[in-house]
């Protein structure tokens, strides 16, 4: 079954500017997409009764069940929908695959995500942040810009029909829970806490809303009852025949519009995934860039057949996450449709079966990801450390991970369980090379990482591996994230990456192709004055300059081998400031 990105427009009769969003186009007539473009309706209706039409029509949809709209609100509302479409016109519009969505493969570079211009403040496509004290937040875009002109005659407008509506009940038990402290909006920072706590539960509400267009055509005569058949019977011919088992690492295409701008109409942004997580695997994050009007956007992986790559549906964005605990961060945060469809075809558990394509092989390696990254608390902050020795529970971190270890506990978390931790070395602060080393003892139950003596290689792909975003009250598995080594500092002091890093993923693992630790990761860049965090320029310790002795401390148990780990080489020690010398001629 196709299935496209297309551009969904909803207006409302009170106001001039619609709301937009991608959506994804099934078969001839059908389009799926967020609820989110529904905060047009919530922001503009006005009077009691509509209101309260309203919240009566949304709890329709907490049963969990696909809704036919019956009740007129939308009419009642003078609501409209539309939706733009794109026409492949020549060769240079085609998109085109290789073979290189086998993350790990030795000497294959990471995709470079399509960068998309700026947008003028006029346009009203941007997002604020929010400020420090209002926590997590994701954003959603309630206002868009203008359709463009279309000059091209590369895009056709379609009146649409509202036809059905749903909740994913996966997708709010996820909200309820593993984003319950985040707080969804677009324009924060400068609207008192009242606005943004309304604007966050109307944009919680409809996260996990969906909606199903039908394009109006003039040959169509099917009944209501022929109508809603034959798309229950399309659901379950795309999704139930196979199931597509989601790897974090697997290579992934997302298909949207930015800013809701017909310029950007289907850009393409490539990356992996980073994560699954939620109840039933529901959600996914992935590394793939996306920005406002790209909610709505189908998430595709490439399957191979009859020696032809092509892509194949498997989740839709839901948010772009611009803004978390005071960083700009650059991972997207989508639904996987598959479990989503199952639960709402059928009350049945989801059956197994096997994936579509093969396994990849990044996703092979990533198995060992999970037994040797671990997640370490130390107070009421927390990091990710690396285990370079399964018997004993050594594990490997960043020194400021553990700084306030004097007063509060250290622990190693691993798959719902905790290990308490002591601290056998720890660099001083500032210092090179922000490094400490952690003993649980045995029966951590952990693969160990060989760490490797071979200094990383600038344009070297790498995989970084950590507990960002997420903590251990989320049960989730280290987020994955895949870049290149940008700069390699000489004399070697300081690895540069393009992973995507946020907080938590402190004391991280930076794979090479082989599986083998090439890196710590350490911190990201901030601009100082305006105090910006730059996710995909950060630095980690090289694991070349630790290998000689850790080796010897693992050989013989003489933790005097670990205070080798704290550079006094001054040029060292400027290089890990980030201080250049300039030589004079």
């Amino acid at each position: 079954m196709d299935a496209a990105g297309v551009l969904v427009s909803c207006s409302v009769a009170c106001n001039s500017v619609p709301r937009r969003c991608s959506g994804i186009r099934l078969g001839r007539d059908w389009v799926l997409t967020t609820g989110s473009i529904l905060s047009t309706v919530l922001e503009d209706i006005s009077g009691q009764n509509n209101v309260a039409s309203w919240k009566s029509f949304v709890d329709t949809t907490n049963q969990g069940r696909l809704v036919r709209v019956q009740d007129k609100l939308l009419l009642k509302s003078q609501v409209t929908f539309s939706v733009i479409t794109s026409h492949v016109t020549s060769s240079n519009d085609q998109i085109s695959f290789t073979n290189n969505n086998l993350g790990f493969k030795e000497g294959n570079c990471s995709p470079t995500n399509k960068q998309f211009p700026t947008i003028p403040p006029k346009s009203g496509g941007y997002v604020q942040c929010n400020n420090e004290k209002l926590g997590s937040s994701l954003s959603i875009a309630l206002e868009q810009p203008l359709v463009s002109s279309d000059a091209c005659g590369k895009h056709e407008e379609f009146k649409c029909v509202l036809k059905y509506i749903f909740r994913s009940t996966l997708v709010s038990e996820a909200v309820d829970t593993i984003l319950s402290s985040w707080v969804l909006g677009s324009t924060l920072s400068n609207e008192d806490d009242s606005n943004v706590d309304t604007e966050s539960e109307i944009a919680k509400n409809l996260i996990s809303m969906f909606l199903i267009l039908k394009l109006q055509t003039d040959n169509d005569d099917s009944s209501e009852v022929n109508e809603y058949d034959a798309f229950v019977n399309m659901l379950r011919g795309m999704f139930e025949p196979e199931e597509e088992v989601l790897k974090r690492g697997q290579f992934v295409v997302v298909e949207s519009t930015p800013f809701g701008n017909c310029y950007f109409h289907n850009s393409i942004s490539q990356g992996i995934i980073s994560n699954v997580l939620g109840p039933g695997h529901c959600l996914l994050l992935t590394d793939a860039s996306t920005a406002i009007g790209c909610e709505g956007g189908p998430i595709s992986v490439i399957k191979q057949r009859d020696e032809k790559l092509g892509r194949r549906l498997i989740g839709m964005v839901l948010c772009s996450i611009s803004w978390w605990r005071g960083e700009w961060i650059g991972f997207t945060l989508g639904v996987a449709l598959q479990p989503v469809v199952h639960r709402l075809l059928s009350d049945a558990s989801l059956s197994k079966s096997l994936p579509l394509m093969p396994p990849d092989t990044s996703s092979d390696r990533l198995a060992g990801v999970d037994d040797c990254v671990v997640l370490v608390r130390c107070g009421v902050s927390w990091g990710s450390g690396v285990t370079i020795d399964c018997l004993d529970g050594i594990v490997l971190t960043c020194s400021h991970v553990v700084r306030n270890a004097r007063n509060g506990g250290v622990w190693i978390y691993r798959k719902n369980r905790r290990f308490a931790a002591s601290v056998l070395f720890r660099s001083r602060d500032g210092l090179a090379y922000d490094v400490a080393v952690l003993r649980v003892g045995p029966g951590l139950a952990l693969s160990s990482v060989k760490v490797s003596s071979n200094a990383a290689v600038k344009g070297e792909p790498v995989i970084a591996a950590g507990f960002s975003l997420f903590s251990e009250n989320d049960n989730v598995q280290p987020t994955v994230t895949r870049g290149i080594v940008t700069h390699v500092s000489n004399p070697v002091a300081v690895l540069q990456t393009s992973c995507c890093i946020q907080s938590g993923a402190s004391g991280g693992a930076l794979f090479r192709c082989t599986g083998d630790l090439v890196g710590i990761i350490s911190c990201n860049i901030m601009d100082t004055s305006s105090k910006a965090l730059f996710p995909r320029i950060n630095m980690a310790v090289p694991a070349s300059v630790l290998a000689e002795p850790l080796n010897a401390f693992l050989r013989t148990g003489d933790m005097q081998f670990l205070a080798d780990m704290e550079s006094k080489d001054p040029v060292i020690q400027r290089l890990w400031k980030l201080q250049t010398t300039v030589s004079k001629l």
